[in-house]
This record gives C-alpha cells, sequence and structure tokens, in this order.
C-alpha cells in the first residue's frame, strides 16, 4: 500500500549523531573543494544532510526487508513496525517531520505476461503514457503535475517465476490525497488504520480510469461504424490533445470512454484484461490491511 516515501527535512528527537551519519556516507563537493552535501544510504533509505537539515527519501518496503527486495506483501502491520523501527533507532519525531511526497502502490500476481498488459496502455485522462528503461526493466509512466503512474514487471525485475506487476502511483502534491479523505500528512499518520481503505479506494480508482486496448474479442464481428469507433479510442494520439480541450469536449471525449466501455464488456470473450486486474488490485489491497 505505502512504500515510498520523501521527508524534506526530517525533525528529530534528539540531536542526529554526527558519528552515525558519517559512517556509509557519500561527499559531495563543489570545484573548490567546499562540501555542499552528504549522503547516507540505509537499505533502500537515503539520508541527505546539506546545510542544517537532513532529507529523508525511499522505500520503506525495502528498508522492512533490510534493502534485499521489495516484492512480497508489505501489510499493515508490517508497515506500523517499520515505522516504529525506523523512529525509534533514529529517533526521529514522527508527528513534525511533514511528508512531502508519497508512493503508494501494490504487486499483483498475473495469469498472463505482464508485457501484454504494459502493452495495451493508452492513456490515463488523456494523458499519455511513456517508456522507460531502467537496467533491462521496460515501464510506462504517466506524468502530471500532481501524481505520477507506473506499472512495470517486477517478476522480471527480480528474476522471479511469475508474472508480478507492480502498479504505483506517487503523489507529488500532497493535497491531491489529503482532498480524497486521506489524512496522511507526517510520518506517524501512515500508521493510522482509518486511512487505508481510502488509500485501496484511490489506488483502485486510478488503474479504474486508465484505458486499455481490449481486444479479446473477433474484430470482425463488429460493424463498421463500431469498427472504426474501435479504433480511433485505441489510438493513443487520439487523445494527445485532450488536456487543452473545451469543457464540451471534455464531456464527448468521457463520453467515448463509456461508450468503448459499453463495446468492450458486449463483445469481449470473458471478462477485459483490464477488470481482471482491477478485481485483484481490489482484492489484495484489502489483504494487504487486513495483515
Amino acid at each position: 500500500m505505502v512504500c515510498g516515501i520523501k521527508i524534506s527535512k526530517v525533525i528529530f528527537l534528539e540531536e542526529f549523531p554526527e558519528n552515525n551519519f558519517q559512517k556509509n556516507s557519500f561527499f559531495f563537493s563543489n570545484s573548490d573543494g567546499e562540501l555542499l552535501s552528504q549522503m547516507n544510504k540505509l537499505n533502500g533509505l537515503k539520508f541527505t544532510k546539506k546545510e542544517n537539515y537532513i532529507k529523508l527519501e525511499g522505500s520503506l518496503h525495502l528498508f522492512h526487508n533490510n534493502g534485499t527486495q521489495n516484492y512480497d506483501e508489505f501489510t499493515y502491520s508490517k508497515i506500523c513496525k517499520t515505522i516504529d523501527h525506523l523512529i525509534s533507532t533514529k529517533k526521529i519525531d514522527a508527528k513534525k517531520s511533514i511528508i512531502n511526497n508519497i508512493e503508494f502502490g501494490v504487486n499483483i500476481e498475473l495469469p498472463f505476461p505482464v508485457s501484454l498488459i504494459l502493452n495495451k496502455i493508452v492513456t490515463f485522462k488523456g494523458s499519455p503514457f511513456s517508456h522507460e528503461k531502467n537496467l533491462n526493466i521496460n515501464s510506462r509512466v504517466c506524468k502530471n503535475s500532481q501524481i505520477h503512474i507506473k506499472m512495470y514487471d517486477k517478476g522480471l525485475q527480480f528474476d522471479l517465476n511469475k508474472n508480478l506487476l507492480r502498479f504505483e502511483v506517487k503523489i507529488k502534491r500532497m493535497q491531491f490525497h489529503q482532498n480524497k479523505g486521506i489524512d496522511i500528512r507526517n510520518l506517524a499518520d501512515l500508521k493510522i488504520y482509518r486511512n487505508y481503505p481510502k488509500v485501496i479506494d484511490l489506488i483502485k480508482s486510478i488503474f479504474d480510469e486508465i484505458l486499455f486496448e481490449e481486444d479479446n474479442f473477433d474484430q470482425r464481428l463488429l460493424s463498421t461504424k463500431d469498427l472504426i469507433f474501435y479504433l480511433r479510442i485505441i489510438n493513443p494520439n487520439y487523445w494527445l490533445n485532450s488536456q487543452n480541450q473545451s469543457a464540451a469536449e471534455k464531456k464527448k471525449m468521457n463520453r467515448e470512454k463509456i461508450k468503448y466501455k459499453s463495446l468492450i464488456e458486449k463483445n469481449c470473450i470473458g471478462k477485459p484484461y483490464s477488470y481482471l486486474i482491477s478485481d485483484e488490485i481490489n482484492i489484495q489491497l484489502n489483504k494487504l490491511l487486513k495483515n
């Protein structure tokens, strides 16, 4: 559910021990040799000291697993234990350490190759998905001013014998989730249980807003009019300029999304791929919450 965080200025209960920070640190200086910043990596988390403050960012999930992996189930109880361990060992004032960015996500095992669904992504509310490659892992990424959406093959990343899809949403502006009733502002808030049903709703609703090419049906059975409509909707280029449309034009495109889903539901053999994944996201997230 919660994976990554960024805290631009960590507040400590006592002075951060200098010798603790010096260990395993990286130093960054300018051309004159003046120390600009100092970074300490700790099992998936990164502390960066600059001037008179320390920034914390990284993966709580990795930190929980001593930096080895983040493909297992990171449950609500594990989140709480991880937060407790972090604040006790580093003497962090959890209520005063304000979160600036947060990443929500889930790993879903699929009955088919992850590449199949990655190659069928069309758009998120008119915004395109780009291809990003890191360590031979291909990701599909959609970015706007408030959130970054990322999907990739987690099983391939860790050489697992399973089709493990990673779906994650990085919140760049904290008002985005706070406006939806998720009251996570500081490190301590990550332990508040009542926030997580709304986190689940947020993750699922964002996935459900993504438009996918669904082709599990015989296109020859479509009327000429429906086939032309279908081919237009699944073309990512059709949606490229939708962000700058008028209110009337956006309403028209929303109607087209609804019409497309109706067409898919009517003609698909079995359940559409994206519907299956949406159901699994809901099941998995609720499982993580209860454990």
